[in-house]
C-alpha cells in the first residue's frame, strides 16, 4: 500500500518533519515502511501556454502547426494531439525542461518544420495515465486570473509529494491502517499532535439526516456474511473527469483515474479504508437491493467483462431481477455507470472476511476492495464512507443532490470490548517504569477510552476500529503503550537467568543411549511409524475384542486406533522394504498406549503410556531359524549396558517376576513362533521379549517364508532402565591385570536341550565354590564353537569353550592352570557330560 505525505498532512500537521524520520518512526511503532520516493518536483520550465493559432502540418494529416503564447513570446510548436484547439490553455514544456518520465526537451525538426517545445498530456506530466490528448487546463477548477500564459504549471497544480511504500504484511492484523486516516491517527499519537476529523460533523449529519422523495430498500438475507449494508441515492450527476487533486492522488498511489463517480469511491477507500461502489440507479430494479448467497453455478459478468461462475457460499449484491455485483470484490457490468447516467446509488457495506477471501481466491480476482474486506473492517465505517463520498461528489459537482434518505441495514452485533489494565503490569512487561498518566495519555491519543477506576487500576474501552480481531486482552494494551512510548526509549538489559542445571529426565537420557547402541553397535536402521495404526495390520496381531484408545479426529477412517506395541508398525514396513533389499534390520523407539495396562492410574483416567524399543530383522535363511541372530544382538546390547545378569527365559516363567513386561500389549501369542521365543529378564524384572515371527505373517504380505524369516525384540525401556541402574550401582572396578592369562579349552558333548549358559555356569561354579583357593584362578569362560553332526549321535552337540586363568600377584604357569583345568574336567565327567 502507498501513502501520500500531503494527504496525511491534511489530518495531522507533519510538513515540518523530514520524510525519512516519519518512515523510521512508523516502522518502529506501527508498521514496516519499505521506503519512500519524492514525486512531482521535476516540473521545471513547464508553463501555461495559450494556443493562438492552429494549422495543419504540410507533411502530415495528423500533426498540427501551432503558435503558442507562453508569456512574453510566441513559440512555434508541433502537436499530434487530436484535441488541439485554438484559444485553449495547455501545459508547455520549454526547451531545457525535463519531464517526469526522463524526457529532456530539445529543439527539434519534425518533417521539415522546427518545433520549440512540447505540448503535454496528463501522463507526460505524471498527473494520470491519460495520453489521449493534451491536458486542457481550461477544464480545471482554477481561479481564472491565475490562468495566464507563462505561469508555472507547478504553481497552479502542486505536484511535489512524498510517497511512502507500506509492507502489506505488516498491517494484516490492522484493518484501521488500510487508509490514510488510520496512519494519520498513528502519527498524531507518536508526535503528540492534534488530529483533525476526517469529515466534519455537519458532513456526517447531512447524510444521516438526508431526505428525499425516492427510497432505497435494502434486504440482507444472510447477516453472518453481511452484518451491515448502507446506501444512498444521488441525482443530477454528470459523468466527467475528476478534479486535478483526486486524479493526481489516485495516480501517484497506483490507482487508475477513470471518471468522477468511480474515482470518488476509490478516493474515499484510500482515505478511510472503507471500500465503496457506485451503481447506475436506473439499472437497479424497483430501487431494491438484496444481499444474498449465490445460487450454485450462478453466472455474473463483472466490470472487467469476464463471466464468472459462483459457488453457493459466495455473496452477491442483487436486485429483484438480477445480480449486480460480487459482494466485496467487483461490481457487475449490467449496473455500470455510463455517460448517460444521471442518478447513482453509492453503497458501503461490511462483509464476512472469510467469505470474501474464499470467493476472491476461488475466482482468482483479488482487488483493492477484497484486500480490505479480508481484514475484518469496522462496521461503523460504512456511514463514514457514504459521508465522504457525498462530500466529494458535491464538491466536484455542486449541482448534485441527495435523492433518498440514508438506507442503513445494520445487523452487526458489535459490543464494546472493555479491558482491565494494571499500570504496574505495563511497566513489568515493558521492563521500564511508565507512569500511569503517560499510559493514559498514550491510550487516549490512540482514541481508546480510559476510565480510571481507582488509583492503581483502569478500565480501557477499545474503539470500534480496533475491536475487530485486533485488541482484546491486556497484553495488547501493553503493546500499544510500548510502541508509542518508543522501544528505543527502553534501555537494553540482560535478563537475570538462574544458573541452575536443567531438569534431567533419566528416561529420556536412557532412550538416547539406547538409540546410539542400537544404531552404532547393532547396525540397526532407525524408523518412525505412525502412533495410530492401520486396521489391516492390527488384525494380524490382535483378537477382535482387544481394547484400544481411539482418536476422535483420525487422518483416515481406517487409522483410528493408537498403537499398543511398536511391532505391528515395524511389520507394516516389511512389504515396502523387501522390494529394495533382501535383508534389512530396523528399530524404533516410541510410546505405546494401553487403556488397560498395568501402569494405568485408575483415578486419573489416563491410559498406560510406556516408552518401548523394538527391532525387526528379515533374513534370507532358506527357512532356517533367525532367532539366534537376534539373540546374539541382544547379548551384545546387554554387554554394552553392563547388564551381566540379563537372561533369556521361557514364557511360562512370567509369573515369578515382580515387575513385568506387559505381555498382553503384543497381541495374539500365536503370532510369535512357539519354539523360538523368550522373555528378557534380569533378577526380579522381566523387561521384554525376543521372538521369531510366525512364518505365516510373511506369507500374508506375499513373501516366501521358505526362503525368508523374520525375528523381533520388544523392550520396555522403563523396566530396562531400572535393571541397568541397579547393575550400575553394583558395578565394581578393578585395575587392569599386570600379568598374562593362560587359555585352555574344553569340548563338552551334551544333550541338545542343554543350554550353553548351563554348561558355562557349571564351569564357572568351580570358581565360586573354592574362592580363595587355586580354583579362583578361573577368570572367565567363553564359547567359541558349537558342532552338530557325525560322529556325534543324533540329539547331541559339541560345545567348545575357552577357559581363561590368571593370577594377580605373579605370572601363572601352565602347569598350575592345568591342575585346575583337570579338576574341572573331572567334575564335568561326574556330572554326566562327555569330554572330547
Amino acid at each position: 500500500m502507498k501513502l501520500s505525505c500531503n494527504w496525511l498532512n491534511e489530518f495531522v500537521k507533519i510538513g515540518d518533519i523530514d520524510p525519512g524520520e516519519l518512515c523510521l518512526k512508523l516502522t518502529m511503532s506501527t508498521s514496516e515502511i519499505e521506503g519512500f520516493e519524492e514525486v512531482g518536483d521535476d516540473l521545471q520550465n513547464v508553463v501555461v501556454g495559450k494556443i493562438v493559432e492552429v494549422n495543419r502540418h504540410p507533411g502530415s494529416d495528423k500533426l498540427f502547426l501551432t503558435r503558442i503564447d507562453v508569456g512574453g513570446s510566441v513559440l512555434d510548436i508541433i502537436s499530434g494531439a487530436p484535441n488541439t484547439r485554438k484559444d485553449t490553455f495547455v501545459p508547455v514544456a520549454l526547451i531545457g525542461a525535463k519531464l517526469p518520465d526522463g524526457t529532456k526537451v530539445r529543439r527539434a525538426k519534425i518533417r521539415g518544420v522546427e518545433s520549440f517545445g512540447i505540448v503535454c498530456s496528463e501522463k507526460e506530466l505524471g498527473v494520470s495515465d491519460d495520453h489521449t490528448g493534451l491536458w486542457i487546463l481550461d477544464d480545471e477548477v482554477i481561479h481564472q486570473p491565475l490562468l495566464k500564459p507563462g505561469a508555472q504549471v507547478a504553481s497552479l497544480f502542486p505536484t511535489k509529494d512524498y510517497i511512502f511504500e507500506i509492507d502489506n504484511k505488516s498491517i494484516t492484523n490492522r484493518p484501521d491502517l488500510w487508509g490514510h486516516y488510520g496512519f494519520a491517527r498513528e502519527l498524531a499519537a507518536i508526535y503528540g499532535r492534534k488530529l483533525n476529523p476526517v469529515y466534519s460533523s455537519d458532513q456526517v449529519d447531512e447524510v444521516l439526516n438526508a431526505a428525499g422523495g425516492r427510497h432505497i430498500d435494502v434486504q440482507i438475507d444472510d447477516e453472518k456474511l453481511c452484518p451491515r449494508y448502507t446506501a444512498i441515492m444521488l441525482g443530477n450527476i454528470q459523468v466527467r473527469k475528476s478534479s486535478y487533486t483526486v486524479r493526481r492522488r489516485l495516480y501517484t498511489l497506483g490507482v487508475r483515474p477513470i471518471y468522477n463517480t468511480v474515482d470518488v469511491t476509490n478516493y474515499v477507500m484510500l482515505e478511510i479504508g472503507q471500500p465503496l461502489h457506485a451503481f447506475d440507479a436506473s439499472q437497479i430494479a424497483k430501487g431494491r437491493i438484496i444481499v444474498r448467497r449465490a445460487h450454485e453455478g450462478e453466472l455474473v459478468t463483472t466490470l472487467d467483462g469476464m463471466e464468472r461462475k459462483l459457488k453457493g457460499d459466495s455473496l452477491l449484491i442483487t436486485d429483484p431481477e438480477k445480480a449486480v455485483a460480487i459482494a466485496g470484490i467487483m461490481g457487475g457490468l449490467n449496473s455500470e455507470i455510463s455517460d448517460v447516467t444521471n442518478d447513482i446509488i453509492i453503497e458501503a457495506a461490511n462483509f464476512n472476511p472469510v467469505s470474501i477471501r474464499r470467493t476472491a481466491l476461488r475466482l482468482g480476482l483479488r482487488t483493492e476492495a477484497s484486500n480490505r474486506f479480508e481484514k475484518s473492517l469496522d462496521p461503523e465505517l460504512t456511514v463514514m464512507g457514504i459521508a465522504g463520498s457525498v462530500k466529494l461528489i458535491k464538491k466536484m459537482l455542486p449541482q448534485a443532490v441527495i435523492l433518498s434518505p440514508l438506507s442503513d441495514a445494520n445487523l452487526s452485533k458489535g459490543k464494546k470490548i472493555e479491558i482491565p489494565l494494571d499500570p504496574d503490569r505495563v511497566s513489568r512487561m515493558l521492563g521500564v517504569q511508565v507512569e500511569k498518566k503517560s499510559i493514559v495519555k498514550i491510550l487516549r491519543s490512540l482514541q481508546f477510552e480510559v476510565n480510571e477506576t481507582d488509583s492503581k487500576k483502569m478500565m480501557v474501552t477499545v474503539p470500534s476500529f480496533r475491536a475487530t480481531k485486533d485488541v482484546s486482552i491486556p497484553n495488547d494494551l501493553v503493546e500499544e503503550v510500548g510502541r508509542i512510548y518508543g522501544y528505543d526509549n527502553i534501555n537494553p538489559d540482560l535478563p537475570r537467568i538462574s544458573n541452575d542445571p536443567p531438569y534431567r529426565d533419566d528416561l529420556v537420557s536412557f532412550m538416547r543411549e539406547v538409540k546410539l547402541l542400537l544404531s552404532n553397535e547393532l547396525s540397526l536402521t532407525e524408523v518412525y511409524t505412525y502412533s495410530f495404526q492401520d486396521d489391516s495390520v492390527l488384525t494380524h496381531f490382535y483378537p477382535g475384542q482387544t481394547p484400544f484408545l481411539n482418536i476422535k479426529n483420525p487422518v483416515s477412517t481406517n487409522m483410528v486406533r493408537l498403537r499398543r506395541s511398536l511391532i505391528p508398525g515395524l511389520y507394516s514396513l516389511v512389504e515396502k522394504n523387501i522390494l529394495y533389499k533382501n535383508e534389512f534390520s530396523l528399530f524404533e523407539i516410541g510410546s505405546v498406549y494401553n487403556p488397560e495396562g498395568a501402569g494405568t492410574d485408575k483415578n486419573s483416567g489416563l491410559p498406560d503410556e510406556r516408552k518401548m524399543a523394538s527391532a525387526l530383522i528379515v533374513r534370507k535363511t532358506g527357512g532356517s531359524s533367525v532367532f539366534f541372530e537376534i539373540k546374539g544382538m541382544l547379548e551384545v546390547f546387554f554387554q554394552k549396558l553392563y547388564l551381566t545378569g540379563a537372561e533369556f527365559v521361557t514364557f511360562d516363567s512370567l509369573k515369578k517376576y515382580g515387575r513385568c513386561y506387559d505381555l498382553n500389549s503384543i497381541g495374539d501369542i500365536g503370532v510369535y513362533h512357539s519354539g523360538r521365543r523368550a522373555l528378557l529378564a534380569d533378577e526380579d524384572i522381566c523387561f521384554g521379549i525376543a521372538s521369531e515371527l510366525n512364518p505365516g505373517l510373511l506369507g500374508r504380505v506375499g513373501i516366501d517364508f521358505n526362503i525368508y524369516r523374520a525375528a523381533i525384540f520388544d523392550i520396555d525401556l522403563g523396566l530396562l532402565m531400572k535393571s541397568v541402574q541397579r547393575a550400575n550401582k553394583a558395578k565394581k572396578y578393578s585395575r587392569l591385570p599386570r600379568y598374562p592369562e593362560v587359555v585352555l579349552a574344553f569340548a563338552v558333548v551334551v544333550d541338545e536341550e542343554v543350554s550353553v549358559r548351563e554348561v558355562r555356569d557349571y564351569i564357572l561354579s568351580r570358581k565360586m565354590e573354592r574362592k580363595g583357593t587355586s580354583s579362583s584362578l578361573i577368570e572367565r569362560a567363553a564359547l567359541f564353537d558349537i558342532y552338530r553332526g557325525k560322529p556325534l549321535p543324533q540329539g547331541k552337540k559339541n560345545l567348545a569353550f575357552n577357559v581363561y586363568y590368571r593370577r594377580d600377584d605373579r605370572t601363572l604357569t601352565e602347569k598350575e592352570a592345568n591342575i585346575v583345568h583337570e579338576d574341572i574336567a573331572e567334575r564335568i565327567r561326574k556330572h554326566g557330560w562327555e569330554l572330547r
